[in-house]
């Protein structure tokens, strides 16, 4: 009975192994900035608050970003994801290079941190504002499904055993 239940056990063990969490993945977004109406994602959308954006943590975040702002006089922009939702950078918050009129960048960076935050741009928070939400990882579905089937193996096990000692008690 104790070989029965420890090959059990072993088979359970084994089924886990192949436990798969969900991976990171990589993000992309494009947003356009302009200093009077905020941030959207095409040149036509800008609004204030501009476009809410959703990732997994661990996402590697790719954002393509726009400055419509045009003319001899026309302001930088500068993107910031604050974890601490100030639009002032704090430690450990992503944020980008500054960009002047009319360029486009590319800043990339981690979502590392779960929860529902505000980006801005640093040098225009009151207008160019918007949501960044950073979701906790997800199992997959196959893996509940094993690991059902390992919590239903244990569950049998421990009834296995316990058959087998009330059967020697005297």
């Amino acid at each position: 009975m104790l070989i029965a239940m420890t090959l059990l056990l072993a088979v359970a063990l084994a089924s886990t192994a192949g436990i798969q969490s969900a991976r990171a993945a990589v993000q992309e977004f494009h947003l356009y900035g302009l200093s009077t109406s905020g941030w959207g994602f095409s040149s036509t959308t800008m609004d204030s608050p501009g476009p809410t954006i959703t990732v997994t943590v661990d996402d590697v975040v790719n954002l393509t970003l726009t400055n419509e702002d045009n003319g001899l006089y026309a302001p930088d922009h500068q993107f910031l994801l604050s974890y601490e939702n100030s639009s002032t950078p704090q430690a450990g918050d992503p944020v980008s290079p500054t960009f002047g009129a009319g360029q486009t960048i590319v800043f990339t960076f981690t979502a590392n941190v779960t929860g529902t935050f505000t980006y801005y741009c640093v040098f225009h928070p009151s207008v160019m504002y918007g949501t960044f939400v950073v979701s906790p990882v997800v199992p997959e579905f196959p893996s509940l499904i094993i690991l059902s089937c390992f919590m239903t193996a244990v569950l049998v096990a421990v009834a296995l055993y316990n058959t087998k000692i009330r059967k020697q008690l005297p």
